[in-house]
């Protein structure tokens, strides 16, 4: 009824009640197949997302581990590995506006705040805002935004980073549940801390997914290097991770994810004779439970990492756990 009234926000919000209220795969399905058609009959549409939640962290500094932290001539010990608590704040709005058939120009902008307790010098605010124009066709799909990034590290903004660059994507349909993509990623990097540098970015990134009504599987990997302006910060980067994600009915949504990620350094890391070499391992898993609905969800999540390197003063671990509350618009 909304549908037909064009009344397209009512219509997505029915649809997606009616889809994590489906009780079979046919209104599941169908419910999909309507969200689809109120997509494409909207010509100028927001998505908007809000959350606020609470951090465990087991080592808010990522500092090395007490038996690592003297092993270097430089001074480590007030950067050893530190349990905290914070405060997240988070918020995501998506633009779209339709220009003509295929044509589109999406915004994307996000912001996310971790406020700790005691490590104030770990204490995160990340803003970032993607814009570009989209074509999209029945098998494949490109997408050219230009990205622009701030990263302030610290209570009073000791470290900040501000990237920017462009992020072409192109998107192939193999059938109805596969998929490959690939994304580039080129980007200037500068810092302000007490080095002032700067660096460019250059990441290749492939990936194969599959998706049907209620489980999805991906699998990609990223190659690429970091030249800054100091060898002792340039290094070549590969990775490799997968996610399983699954719905299930009455409004629960599981995933689980995992990942390694290498990193070779150019030059010997001071005081060794020998160039730094990092492995990091990440897993994790999530739990979104609908509360009032697809509109509101209680997002339940563990992270575990851990960082190998041939240096021990860049040895350390950390897990994390995360409970917000999220507000879909």
């Amino acid at each position: 009824v909304f549908y037909r009234a064009e009344r397209y926000g009512e219509a997505r919000t029915q649809a997606l009640l009616v889809r994590s209220m489906a009780t079979s795969t046919e209104i599941h399905d169908n419910a999909e197949v309507l969200l689809r058609k109120i997509e494409g009959a909207r010509l100028n549409w927001w998505q908007l997302k809000l959350s606020v939640g609470y951090l465990y962290d087991s080592n808010a500094t990522l500092g090395p581990k007490q038996e690592d932290a003297f092993y270097s001539y430089l001074d480590y010990s007030g950067a050893a590995e530190e349990e905290d608590q914070a405060l997240v704040l988070q918020g995501a709005f998506r633009h779209t506006v339709v220009k003509s058939s295929g044509w589109s120009w999406m915004t994307f902008g996000r912001i996310n705040q971790i406020d700790y307790a005691r490590a104030n010098s770990s204490d995160y605010l990340n803003l970032t805002l993607a814009s570009g124009p989209r074509y999209a066709r029945r098998s494949a799909d490109f997408s050219l935004p230009v990205v622009m990034q701030g990263t302030r590290y610290g209570e009073s903004g000791e470290l900040t980073i501000f990237r920017y660059g462009l992020s072409p994507k192109v998107v192939h349909h193999l059938s109805e549940h596969w998929q490959i993509q690939g994304t580039l990623n080129l980007q200037r990097k500068n810092d302000n801390d007490v080095t002032e540098s700067s660096s460019r970015i250059l990441i290749v990134s492939p990936a194969i997914g599959f998706k049907e009504s209620r489980f999805a599987v991906s699998v990609g990997g990223q190659v690429g290097r970091e030249s800054a302006e100091e060898d002792l910060y340039s290094y070549n980067l590969a990775s490799i991770k997968s996610t399983v994600s699954r719905k299930w009915l009455k409004g629960l949504h599981t995933s689980i994810w995992g990942g390694f990620f290498w990193r070779d350094y150019d030059e010997q890391e001071p005081g060794y004779d020998e160039k730094r070499q990092d492995r990091t391992d990440r897993i994790g898993f999530s739990t979104l439970i609908d509360l009032a609905g697809p509109q509101c969800q209680l997002d339940l999540t563990l992270n575990y990492l851990e960082n190998h390197s041939n240096i021990p003063s860049h040895r350390f671990d950390q897990n994390q756990f995360y409970a917000t509350v999220r507000v879909n618009f």
